[in-house]
C-alpha cells in the first residue's frame, strides 16, 4: 500500500522505486531485500533499519552492524506511533545527506542514459524503465523496442511513438490508454484488441475504422494516407493530442509543477487558465 513504482514487491508499505522486496517499509530504491525499514539503495539485504547503500548485509541499524539479538531487541522496543515514525524519518534523512549517491542507477545496461534502468540497450533518457532496446524519452515503461516518447506502458510494445499508457501495442502513434494486442493504431483513445484504427475512441476488437466509422480495408488505407498527408503539411502528424483538447486548465495539471508559467503566458499560448476564485466558487456551489 501507498507505493510509487514498485516492481514484484509483496507486503510492502510506503516504498518508492523498489523491486523484488518483501515486507519492507518506508524504503526507496532497494532491491531483493526483506524486512528492511527506512532504507535507501540497499541490495540483497534483510533485517536492516535506517540503512543506506548496503550490499548483502543483515542486522544493521543506521549502517551500524549489530548482532541478531541486539537488532531484534531494538526492533521489538519500537512503539510505532506517528511521532516515532516522524523521528526516524528525520534521523534517516540526516544520515542520507552524509552518504554518496549514484548519478545514474543502471543494472545490465549498455549505451544508455537516464536513471533507474534495468536491462536496457541503446536507451536515451529512460527513467524507471526495464528491458528496453533502442528507445528514447521513456518513463515507467517495460519490455519495449524501437519506440520513442512514451509515458507508462510497454509489456511488448514495438514501433510506438508519442503514447501514454500503451500496452502490448505494435506500430502505434499518439495513443492514450490503448492495450491488449493493438497494432496499426493512430490517434486513438481507450481502444483495445484492435487494429487499423485512426482517430477512434472506446473501440474493442475492431478494425479499419476512422473516427469510429467502419470502412472497407481499401477505403481505410486510401483515406488514412490522405489524412496523414494533410496532417504532415500542417505539422500535426506525429504530435500528441494538443493541449487545446484538454478538459483541464494548464495550472490544474502537473505541467504547472514541472513547467510553471504565469497566467499571461498561458493565455498567450491560447491555453486555459483556472482562477482560484472561480475554483472556490465552484466548490461552494
Amino acid at each position: 500500500m501507498d507505493f510509487i513504482m514498485p516492481y514484484q514487491c509483496q507486503l510492502c508499505y510506503e516504498v518508492i522505486e523498489c523491486s523484488d522486496c518483501y515486507h519492507c517499509l518506508f524504503s526507496q530504491r532497494c532491491a531483493n531485500c526483506r524486512d528492511c525499514y527506512f532504507s535507501y539503495n540497499c541490495r540483497s539485504c534483510h533485517d536492516c533499519f535506517g540503512c543506506i547503500n548496503l550490499r548483502n548485509k543483515q542486522y544493521c541499524w543506521f549502517n551500524q552492524q549489530l548482532t541478531e539479538a541486539e537488532y531484534k531487541g531494538r526492533l521489538q522496543n519500537i512503539a510505532w506511533t506517528h511521532q516515532t515514525i516522524a523521528d526516524y524519518r528525520l534521523q534517516f534523512a540526516q544520515l542520507k545527506l552524509t552518504q554518496p549517491h549514484l548519478a545514474s542507477e543502471q543494472i545490465h545496461c549498455e549505451a544508455s542514459t537516464g536513471d533507474l534502468m534495468k536491462g536496457c540497450n541503446h536507451t536515451e533518457y529512460g527513467f524507471d524503465v526495464y528491458d528496453q532496446e533502442h528507445t528514447s524519452y521513456v518513463f515507467d515503461v517495460r519490455e519495449t523496442k524501437d519506440s520513442h516518447d512514451l509515458f507508462i506502458g510497454g509489456f511488448g510494445n514495438e514501433l510506438t511513438y508519442e503514447c501514454h499508457s500503451a500496452l502490448q501495442t505494435q506500430h502505434g502513434v499518439s495513443l492514450n490508454v490503448c492495450w491488449d494486442g493493438n497494432y496499426n493504431l493512430y490517434y486513438c483513445d481507450h481502444c483495445f484488441t484492435s487494429h487499423d484504427l485512426f482517430g477512434c475512441i472506446g473501440l474493442r476488437q475492431q478494425q479499419f475504422c476512422i473516427l469510429n466509422t467502419q470502412y472497407s480495408a481499401v477505403d481505410y488505407k486510401k483515406i488514412t494516407r490522405q489524412i496523414i498527408a494533410d496532417m504532415t503539411q500542417t505539422g500535426e502528424w506525429g504530435e500528441f493530442f494538443p493541449i487545446s483538447l484538454s478538459p483541464f486548465a494548464y495550472n490544474e495539471t502537473v505541467a504547472q509543477e514541472y513547467f510553471s508559467l504565469t497566467e499571461a503566458a498561458i493565455k498567450a499560448n491560447g491555453w486555459q487558465w483556472q482562477s482560484m476564485s472561480k475554483k472556490l466558487s465552484n466548490c461552494a456551489n
